[in-house]
């Protein structure tokens, strides 16, 4: 490819850069040249109605260039459809409602705590079968067996995911006996901590 048929490459605008003024010196010019034409002719033709026909169609010529230059660059850079926040607004509106239900349960909430509990018992469960090649199945007759689980998983663990019938007074049976040790909280973050460490 020959020197002057080659096309210079530009570099993508960054993200935080700022548009140059569209409104050049060459514009305001024409403008001016515009506004120095237009004004005699604006005088004169209240004495001539060729005058006031030639302004208008003229007037008129002038206003649908500025229509179709607008147009045309709205059709060439058109906003983004979606704002980028967009993006991440599903999850991030998914942790608020996490963060917001584990500190409903720090402060006391039953139906809160009984949530919070419920997810990190299916979360824990879920890797186990996972580590340990089980099927579903398998795992729901694991966590109905206390022997079985303090086996596996320690007697701190077996106690929080034991669920023999799964009803609401058994799920919120070990916020109860938090709440009467070292506080839901602290109790829980143990909990969290040993799942952690388990593998």
């Amino acid at each position: 490819m020959r020197p002057r048929e080659r096309r210079r490459r530009t570099l993508p605008r960054p993200a935080g850069a700022i548009r140059r003024s569209r409104f050049s010196v060459f514009r305001l010019v024409l403008l001016l040249i515009l506004v120095i034409v237009f004004a005699p002719l604006a005088y004169y033709a209240q004495f001539s109605g060729l005058l006031q026909w030639v302004l208008g169609l003229a007037s008129l010529g002038v206003l649908a260039s500025f229509a179709g230059l607008f147009v045309f660059r709205g059709a060439s850079e058109p906003a983004p459809l979606v704002n980028p926040s967009e993006a991440n607004r599903s999850a991030s509106g998914e942790l608020a409602r996490v963060a917001a239900t584990v500190g409903r349960a720090a402060r006391g909430l039953r139906y809160s705590q009984v949530v919070v509990t419920s997810r990190a018992r299916a979360a824990f469960m879920d890797q186990a079968r996972l580590v340990l090649g089980w099927d579903s199945e398998t795992m729901r007759a694991l966590q109905q067996d206390r022997e079985a689980l303090r086996r596996l998983f320690g007697d701190d663990l077996a106690a929080f995911l034991y669920l023999r019938s799964g009803d609401l007074d058994e799920r919120f049976a070990w916020a109860r006996r938090a709440q009467g040790g070292a506080g839901f909280a602290e109790e829980f973050a143990g909990i969290l901590e040993k799942m952690e460490a388990w593998r």
